[in-house]
């Protein structure tokens, strides 16, 4: 996902300040699929359980 700034702005985050011009584009989030299968894979790679729905569309 990208936020696009409507105008030329200063933000800051904590200590950090950071200029975005008119227009300008800032990737927010990588969205990733995968399936139950290889999910389990990685999080029983680091301890971790996945539990899903019912029809296992969420994990």
């Amino acid at each position: 996902m990208h936020l696009i700034s409507t105008e030329r702005q200063p933000v800051n985050v904590c200590k950090y300040s950071f200029e975005f011009e008119e227009n300008e584009s800032v990737l927010t989030e990588y969205s990733h699929k995968y399936t139950i299968e290889a999910f389990e894979q990685m999080a029983n790679e680091v301890d971790l359980n996945v539990w899903t729905d019912p029809n296992n569309m969420f994990a």
